[in-house]
């Protein structure tokens, strides 16, 4: 019965074998190669380059950094937060402008020397009477 034979098409030759045997590596030279479970194993300790900045990256990022040697130039936040806690905020004080204005207001020592002192009115008024505490003598 010809429905157990394979037709040519179904089939390869000899040569055809050979020839594809040939593209495949042979046994006895896997054991020089590592398997896939082990390098991706072996890569996994590794960082892939978008986890990773180059060298030109790198550098181009530390040109914006302030240099190490520059620094002490500079207070650090928590010396000027203290340094600035000692100061009033500008909304606490006046100006001397507005101090001055503010004084004009105000009498002049040497203008007070016409004047008496609430103590002494009081000392002198405790003399007399009120117009409506006495009786009118006309």
């Amino acid at each position: 019965m010809i429905s157990n034979y394979y037709t040519k098409t179904q089939t390869y030759t000899r040569t055809e074998i050979d020839d594809k045997l040939g593209l495949k590596l042979n046994a006895s030279i896997i054991n020089d190669y590592y398997t896939k479970l082990y390098i991706d194993d072996l890569i996994s300790n590794y960082y892939t380059k978008t986890q990773t900045y180059t060298r030109t990256e790198i550098n181009d990022k530390l040109d914006l950094k302030l240099n190490a040697s520059i620094i002490n130039d500079y207070y650090n936040k928590l010396y000027i937060d203290d340094l600035i806690s000692q100061y009033y905020n500008k909304t606490q004080t006046y100006t001397i402008t507005e101090i001055d204005d503010k004084l004009a207001l105000k009498l002049n020592a040497s203008d007070i020397n016409d004047y008496y002192n609430k103590l002494y009115i009081d000392s002198l008024i405790s003399k007399y009477y009120l117009k409506t505490e006495t009786y009118n003598q006309t």
